[in-house]
Order: C-alpha cells, then structure tokens, then sequence
C-alpha cells in the first residue's frame, strides 16, 4: 500500500513476475512463503489506487501491512501517519512494515537514520530501505513470522542497531 499506485504496480510484477489479478483498486495475488519450516499461505493486496479503495473496510480484514513510503515526500508521510491512526483504532495487531522506497532509484539518505528515526516514532514498526524487487522476500519472511507470532515486526538484518 502506499500513495504512488504505479510505482507499487510495477514493483508487484517485478517482484512477483506477474501482474496478478486486477481488481479495480488493486492487484490481488496469492503466494507461499517459506517460514522456517513451515510454509505460509498469504494473499496479496497491493494496493494501486488508493482513493478508490475502501481502507476502513480493507483495514479490518488484513493481518499485515507493508507500507511504501518516499520518504523524500513529505505528503507520503502525512498519509501514512493519518492511516496509522485509523490502523490503531483496531483491537487487534496488525503487523506493519514500512518499505522505503523511491521508484527513480537509490534514495539519497542515510539508511541508519532513517531506521533509527523510524524505530523512534513508530516503536512497533519495523522498516526496509532501498529493498530490490528481488530481495522482497526478506519483507514477507519478516511479516509472516509477525504473523504467525503475534508479535512487532524485526528484520534480523538489523536488528543489531
């Protein structure tokens, strides 16, 4: 999910290889993710336009979120922040990943600060930066295990900041 529906469209394909089914608002896929040694069945929704898309509803029925934010654009983060708290207002956990993302390339930041300012503000989120479509299954590894336990997202990789 995130604010630029064709950036998140095109890292759907190249992540996945295919496009999945087009429901309206948003592209539907299923996959399997290895976890340990079991296998997770989950279902995608990656959201491609966000203004047609009924979030109160959509909100309800997930059990994670990963959220593409530029965090170049400040109007990117407002929504995020608007739709976290509605996300909150939820009686239930829903794991949340922020994926930092700008669809031009690399951005021009500091990874370590912005993890470190990430896990300040939202202690319970975990974060990704510059993450190639080809490494995505770090990112749904990282969300199904918070899944599966109930508990904050942690990206290993990290996890030593």
């Amino acid at each position: 999910m995130g604010l630029d529906g064709e950036a998140i469209a095109l890292y759907t394909i190249r992540t996945f290889g295919e496009e999945g089914e087009n429901k309206g608002p948003y592209l539907e896929l299923y996959k399997e993710v290895k976890i340990l040694e079991d296998s997770c069945d989950i279902e995608v929704n990656a959201i491609i336009d966000v203004e047609n898309t009924d979030l109160d509803e959509l909100i309800t029925t997930v059990d994670g979120i990963i959220y593409f934010i530029n965090p170049l654009k400040n109007e990117e983060k407002e929504v995020f922040d608007s739709l976290l708290h509605d996300i909150r207002k939820i009686t239930r956990n829903i794991p949340i990943i922020i994926m930092y993302y700008d669809q031009e390339g690399i951005l021009p930041l500091t990874v370590n600060n912005l993890l470190e300012n990430t896990w300040l503000k939202y202690f319970d989120i975990e974060a990704f930066v510059n993450v190639r479509p080809r490494e995505f299954y770090r990112v749904l590894h990282c969300l199904c295990i918070a899944m599966i336990s109930g508990d904050s997202p942690l990206n290993i990789e990290n996890a030593w900041m």
